[in-house]
């Protein structure tokens, strides 16, 4: 059901040289202010959609607000001509910001599809994920957040899939671990590294490498041990202990085959 509304705020103000007559102000209006209406309702009468045009000499810009049947805000957005504009804003019950899209161009309201920048965020109003949308598919990078609004991981997509790299990190900021994706399909090698930046573990899943080194690590005695893979199979590693550039000793591992036919080379002591 809709019906519509038209509220008239006559604005009235006492200034310091209000004329007086009979010791008595005269009342002064000041300005005029006039708001439209529409509103859809639910069976029980209560507002479910208000559509508000700020300016009645304007039908085309208006602001939608939708409630829920207990009166809560659930959604709002700026709209031109029957087109959303600008950002749709979604809400949780308890009045936070649920979501944010920030649109790219001027969506239809009956659109399901179009591109936009969104914000995602937790129930008590932290910021949860932020990320692009393209034709409803994820694209670009992805980021999370921690309950402390510290970044969590961060994604590399194209087209809703996992291509490029999957950064987690630390509280601190520092890299927790790297794994580089090709179409959701892990390649390379899975880095994990101590806080200090000295790589824990790597596990093999394609051929990734920089510069051919799989994993480096600064060990106290002032060495940096380093990895490569031995054959183009991946079946075995060279470990390389490395002063200054220069090799001081080698060893060459076969690695772990894991349960799930990964081998998992683990750094000498």
């Amino acid at each position: 059901m809709r019906y519509f509304l038209q509220v008239i705020i006559i604005l009235i103000f006492y200034g310091c040289n209000t004329p007086v007559k009979n010791n008595t102000p005269v009342k002064t209006v000041e300005t005029t202010v006039e708001i439209i209406k529409n509103i859809d309702t639910f069976p029980d009468g209560k507002k479910q959609v208000v559509y508000d045009y700020p300016d009645e000499k304007d039908s085309l810009n208006y602001l939608v607000k939708q409630y829920n049947e207990n009166g809560k805000l659930l959604f709002e957005a700026k709209a031109y001509n029957k087109k959303f504009i600008d950002s749709k804003i979604n809400y949780y019950e308890n009045g936070n910001i649920q979501s944010v899209e920030k649109l790219y161009k001027p969506v239809s309201f009956n659109d399901s599809t179009y591109d936009c920048d969104i914000k995602e965020y937790r129930e008590n109003g932290s910021l949860q994920r932020s990320y692009s949308s393209i034709n409803n598919l994820t694209s670009g990078k992805e980021i999370s957040y921690d309950s402390s609004g510290r970044i969590d991981t961060t994604i590399e997509c194209l087209n809703g899939q996992l291509n490029g790299k999957e950064i987690i990190y630390y509280p601190s900021g520092k890299i927790k671990s790297i794994i580089v994706f090709k179409n959701n399909i892990a390649v390379g090698f899975k880095y994990d590294f101590k806080e200090n930046g000295d790589t824990l573990r790597a596990f093999a899943n394609g051929g990734y490498n920089e510069n051919g080194v799989f994993y480096k690590k600064w060990l106290p005695s002032g060495l940096i041990l380093t990895e490569t893979m031995g054959n183009k199979e991946r079946t075995f590693v060279i470990w390389k202990w490395m002063n200054k550039g220069k090799e001081v000793k080698r060893l060459i591992s076969k690695g772990k085959l894991m349960n799930d036919g990964r081998l998992e080379f683990i750094a000498p002591e």
